[in-house]
């Protein structure tokens, strides 16, 4: 397993010295407007240069961004003033000016607040807690960190307040405290997760291999470690490698197998100085000296010293100058020069006793309990807020309630109504049908009886009928006989009964 991942960052630390260091189109496209003087907004083009070399080339970007923030001086630009000297402050830091950093963050810090430029108060307060956790005050450190991390969990974004844990994390790490450090790192990768965030992922997942270490789990620390670099291939950052490098060397240092920790180490160092970053230089040969004393190397282990000493921004980082002083009394015990090494002894009890004193330890304390109050505080608050909602929803709850059962009670008085009504309404129906069967009946009584008086109005014309046509007839032959034996005076008489008799039955069989 060792040899595996001995050879899979080997292969990446190769690849990672072969990328290509080629100017970014962008930085061109400046640099020539920069150099043709015709531009109008020269704080602009100086920032964006800085911005677009920044932690690519320190050294030029560092350039740019101190002429934009003495550009803004000049002019008053208070934005411009506080922009470009928070990365100003950035990059002093990275070129291990440690002490003008602050000086610069210190200053604009308290313009930005003024002007409520919340961006650059978050962005500031950060880089000066990187400063304070570089020169071992890590009681201010954690101060604004914690100042910090109250302001972006204000804004409630997730991105940010990853950020903020993550060097809270750091900080407990410096005072030894993994298991708190652990936590905080946790709480930053959920944080990252949570918002989708891939920005300096590697970095934290480093970060919780190293903790890992220390907390003795070393097959966690090797997992998180390699997935840092699985993540950030194929273009890792020679920053993102020297780190996880010298991880990778601690694991193995703590496992004690020196050969594969020496190796780690050195590619950490071959990388530091490619980045001219003084304090991973020192922090490595610190851990080479470390093994080269532990397997009696002695002119290896004061090579290594002395390549410390030459180091200019050495006693910028006082946490480090603690275990150099402490080899270096290791180094001379070792080869009997005790009066030189009760030297370093004393100074590394006086450098140890200056950062963990007892006035930082309560600090910290302090600080610590502080930021728990305020969160207790705000669970609190939280917690009376839900206790408040839970209240007013039981009274609406309850209003509701009342105006269900309100409404059921109305629906079972105008249901009860309804059935009432229905039953009217039959009742009504039955009494009704009852008189339409009565008067039916009725009708059809008075039917059958106009019928019958019909039937025997009609019996009686037919008989009228049957006696007029029989007169009728009797008269027709009675005419027939006068006809014969009367004169014609009389005759007539005969003629007009015998047309009234036909009128009579013609009118007769017209009713019938």
């Amino acid at each position: 397993m060792r040899k595996f991942q001995s050879f899979y960052c080997l292969i990446l630390f190769l690849t990672t010295l072969n990328v290509s260091d080629a100017q970014n189109p962008k930085i061109d496209s400046l640099k020539n407007v920069l150099s043709q003087e015709t531009y109008s907004d020269k704080f602009n083009l100086l920032w964006g240069l800085a911005y677009e070399l920044f932690d690519v080339d320190n050294i030029q970007a560092f350039s740019y961004a101190n002429e934009a923030y003495q550009h803004s001086l000049i002019k008053g630009d208070t934005l411009g003033i506080v922009m470009a000297g928070r990365i100003t402050g950035q990059l002093l830091r990275r070129l291990s000016k440690l002490d003008e950093s602050l000086r610069i963050l210190e200053y604009v810090l308290p313009i930005a607040k003024r002007h409520g430029l919340i961006k650059e108060i978050k962005n500031t307060l950060t880089a000066i807690a990187v400063v304070y956790s570089l020169k071992a005050e890590y009681d201010k450190a954690l101060k604004y960190n914690f100042e910090c991390l109250t302001i972006r969990e204000m804004e409630g974004n997730k991105k940010d307040i990853s950020v903020s844990l993550m060097n809270i994390g750091v900080i407990y790490f410096k005072i030894d405290n993994f298991s708190l450090a652990l936590d905080y790192y946790l709480r930053s990768l959920n944080a990252k997760h949570a918002s989708g965030d891939q920005y300096d992922l590697d970095r934290l997942l480093i970060d919780i291999g190293i903790c890992y270490i220390y907390l003795n789990k070393y097959d966690l620390a090797h997992e998180n470690i390699n997935r840092a670099f699985e993540l950030c291939l194929p273009n890792c950052r020679n920053e993102i490698v020297m780190e996880g490098e010298h991880g990778l060397g601690n694991a193995f240092y703590f496992q004690k197998c020196y050969l594969d920790a020496r190796v780690h180490f050195n590619r950490a160092l071959t990388l530091s100085k490619i980045e001219d970053n003084q304090r991973y230089q020192i922090e490595t040969l610190i851990q080479l000296t470390s093994i080269a004393l532990i397997q009696r190397e002695y002119m290896t282990a004061k090579r290594l010293l002395n390549e410390i000493e030459l180091l200019p921004a050495k006693h910028q980082f006082t946490e480090m100058m603690i275990l150099f002083y402490k080899l270096n009394a290791d180094y001379y015990h070792a080869l009997g020069g005790f009066k030189t090494a009760n030297f370093f002894e004393r100074k590394y009890s006086q450098a140890r006793d200056e950062v963990f004193d007892t006035e930082m330890n309560v600090n910290l304390m302090r600080i610590h309990t502080q930021f728990l109050e305020k969160e207790n505080l705000k669970q609190i608050e939280s917690q009376s807020k839900i206790l408040l909602l839970q209240g007013e929803s039981i009274r609406k709850q309850k209003i509701l309630n009342s105006l269900v059962g309100a409404f059921a009670i109305m629906i079972m008085g105008i249901t009860m109504l309804l059935f009432k009504i229905v039953k009217e309404k039959q009742r009504i129906n039955e009494i009704l049908d009852l008189r339409v069967k009565e008067r039916t009946k009725e009708l059809e009584r008075n039917r059958d009886d106009l019928k019958h008086a019909h039937d025997e109005q009609e019996l009686i014309l037919k008989k009228v009928s049957s006696d007029l046509t029989s007169s009728l007839a009797t008269m027709k032959g009675l005419s027939s006989v006068a006809t014969k034996d009367l004169p014609k005076e009389k005759l007539v008489y005969f003629t007009e009964a015998e047309i009234l008799t036909e009128r009579l039955v013609g009118y007769v069989k017209k009713y019938l």
